[in-house]
């Protein structure tokens, strides 16, 4: 037996359906012929049963309940003409969504030189990280000092600061923040903002007459 689509040897995770992925294709074969291919999810109490007709190869699928979420095991039992039977067990997991992930602050048109980002990631199976991704300017990019280092909290808020390099501060240029959200089965997402850096702190100065 073998699948076109699985990883026989691999962990759930390894066998991720869900967002229009929803079959499994499997086939067996046999150079007695096969009687039967049975298959069974997670704890069924019974086997179904697909004929085989006595064939030396068989194809078969395996619609996923697209109602079904996390990891599960589908068990396979084939049986040939002379009562043989051999038995495989595939892992699998269901992850129907992405993350989401925002940028709640800062807010204004304009940060400074070092500046606090702060947000929210959130997904139905739940975060595995936040990462900072890039910083462009005027849509080339460039390395901020020292490397971002993203902080997650467990309520989903996550907080980054990004400190630009003296060189690469410009008045008039547009600097794009990029941030991705990782779930616990491996999927992404990215938010990203845009900003000018204003490094000039106000000042107040008293006219002498």
């Amino acid at each position: 037996i073998s699948f076109s689509n699985v990883n026989m040897t691999g962990d759930a995770k390894d066998n991720l359906f869900g967002m229009g992925s929803w079959t499994i294709y499997g086939s067996a074969t046999d150079d007695d012929g096969l009687r039967s291919i049975e298959y069974k999810l997670d704890n069924a109490a019974d086997y179904v049963s697909i004929d085989a007709g006595d064939s030396t190869s068989k194809s078969f699928n395996y619609a996923i309940d697209k109602n079904l979420t996390g990891n599960h095991t589908l068990s396979y039992r084939l049986t040939d003409k002379n009562s043989k039977t051999i038995n495989k067990e595939i892992k699998f997991a269901i992850d129907d969504d992405s993350p989401v992930i925002r940028i709640t602050n800062p807010t204004s048109e304009f940060v400074g030189q070092s500046t606090e980002f702060t947000g929210t990631a959130t997904d139905s199976n739940g975060i595995e990280n936040v990462e900072f991704v890039s910083l462009k300017k005027d849509g080339v990019e460039i390395t901020p000092n020292p490397t971002p280092s993203v902080t997650f909290a467990d309520d989903g808020t996550w907080s980054c600061t990004v400190t630009v390099k003296d060189t690469d501060i410009l008045d008039s240029a547009n600097y794009v923040y990029t941030f991705k959200a990782t779930d616990t089965y491996g999927r992404t997402a990215e938010t990203y903002s845009t900003y000018k850096i204003d490094k000039i702190t106000p000042s107040l100065e008293d006219e002498i007459i």
